[in-house]
């Protein structure tokens, strides 16, 4: 299990995509849902709003945890959530982030229905307060 330290707390993931990005700095960008799944016979994929992001930087020499150390997650995306929307079952899927030149974007599917872009704050990527 990832974790957000070597020994650490681990990372909360229902069975669905975490894509993990190394960007050109050398840091790394994890998006996830920061929940367990409610029922792991029955929902094993749920809940999947609203998308964190977290980022970690490596350790040299540290084998445990891919040598990651991670900062404490940030929300990053929220499913609109109207009623008689189009996205009744709030769920964003299959994130993925891309870096281009000096601004950093995440595409998502939006349950079915829509694929979305959002350019990303920098300060939602920045890793104050890791250990390393």
């Amino acid at each position: 299990m990832l974790r957000y330290s070597p020994g650490g707390e681990p990372l909360w993931q229902p069975c669905a995509p975490c894509p993990i990005q190394k960007l050109r700095d050398g840091r790394f960008v994890l998006l996830f849902h920061n929940a367990q799944p409610l029922d792991i016979k029955e929902n094993g994929w749920y809940p999947r709003d609203p998308m964190w992001v977290t980022v970690a930087r490596e350790a040299p020499g540290v084998q445990e945890n891919a040598g990651l150390y991670f900062t404490a997650p940030k929300v990053i995306l929220y499913n609109d959530r109207k009623p008689d929307g189009p996205f009744k079952d709030t769920e964003i899927c299959y994130p993925q982030f891309y870096e281009f030149g000096d601004a950093c974007y995440v595409a998502y599917a939006n349950k079915t229905s829509q694929i979305r872009i959002n350019k990303v704050p920098p300060e939602l990527i920045d890793d104050v307060g890791l250990p390393i």
